[in-house]
């Protein structure tokens, strides 16, 4: 029994979520009705597999016991003739997973985006050089969300094991390449990033990188610790070559204030350039040691 999941958002109501612990057949009617009240779905989210290439030691839903389940076909055909005939704004394929990791994605990919399907994934895009069919797939998309913390290639190994930088960037310029071969708009391209004390202190860097690299926005996410989510499980820690994150608060009041000046100057590169979002709670964190620095500089004064 696999535990991918599909995930549905009508706007207006709860999320609805079928997790595919159970067969279709066990699942209640009365948990179908919701859906039967929306005239759209604004999103339906859809995780082919829950296998991932990628080791990261932040990770919430990292037990390896977890991995290795994907969606049956059978599922993957019910999805395909759900959204050819019921109106869905936008479906996200990924989200706790690699996306790239089940096989023949491209072709399920292929079949929606044939059906007329506005697709977003959710990638880390360094499972291995891109075929032609995956490079294809991809550039058709409407939104590309890519997981990037760091610039630094070494950094970037030891906190997301086996992630390689000049596998994901060559993706990336493959796809780009294949819409301008096509004459059609690239996919929007997102960087998205997890702000934690190692990375805190070349933000700056970090947004010039998705800058140089076509990318239309950079999304920053708060470090949120195992503890903070129920069920959070992360078994990587074992890895001799991993190093532990921490919120930029635990840094020393120089490599605060070092990381403060990069967020300003991060600041002023996006300015026009680089759509930015910032997750509201590191909006706090942020905020808070602007105050702390401001309370210490008054105090050294």
């Amino acid at each position: 029994m696999s535990d991918a999941a599909v995930t549905i958002d009508g706007g207006g109501m709860a999320d609805y979520a079928v997790s595919l612990y159970r067969s279709p057949d066990e699942v209640e009617a009365a948990e179908i009705q919701p859906l039967l009240r929306v005239e759209r779905l604004h999103q339906l989210a859809v995780e082919l597999t829950t296998s991932c290439n990628l080791t990261c030691v932040y990770c919430h839903f990292a037990p390896l016991d977890r991995r290795g389940n994907d969606l049956s076909s059978d599922l993957v055909q019910q999805v395909i003739d759900f959204v050819t005939s019921f109106p869905v704004d936008v479906i996200t394929i990924g989200g706790d997973s690699e996306i790239t990791m089940y096989k023949g994605w491209e072709e399920v990919a292929a079949r929606l985006l044939d059906h007329g399907c506005k697709l977003r994934a959710i990638s880390n895009f360094t499972n291995g050089i891109f075929t032609p069919a995956q490079v294809d797939a991809f550039s058709r998309f409407t939104e590309i969300l890519i997981s990037l913390d760091t610039p630094d290639a070494e950094l970037l190994k030891k906190t997301r094991y086996r992630a390689d930088l000049r596998t994901m960037t060559f993706n990336l310029q493959q796809i780009r390449a294949k819409c301008i071969e096509d004459g059609r708009p690239q996919p929007k391209l997102v960087c998205n990033a997890v702000v934690h004390d190692r990375n805190f202190g070349h933000l700056d860097r970090l947004a010039a990188f998705p800058m140089a690299n076509g990318f239309n926005c950079l999304s920053l996410q708060r470090l949120v610790g195992l503890e903070e989510v129920q069920g959070g499980k992360n078994d990587f820690f074992d890895n001799p070559n991993a190093i532990p994150l921490y919120p930029p608060a635990t840094l020393d009041e120089s490599g605060r204030l070092g990381g403060l000046q990069a967020f300003q100057r991060m600041l002023d590169l996006c300015r026009e350039r680089l759509e930015l979002i910032i997750n509201p709670a590191l909006v706090e964190d942020i905020e808070r040691l602007l105050q702390e620095c401001d309370t210490n500089g008054r105090d050294a004064g």
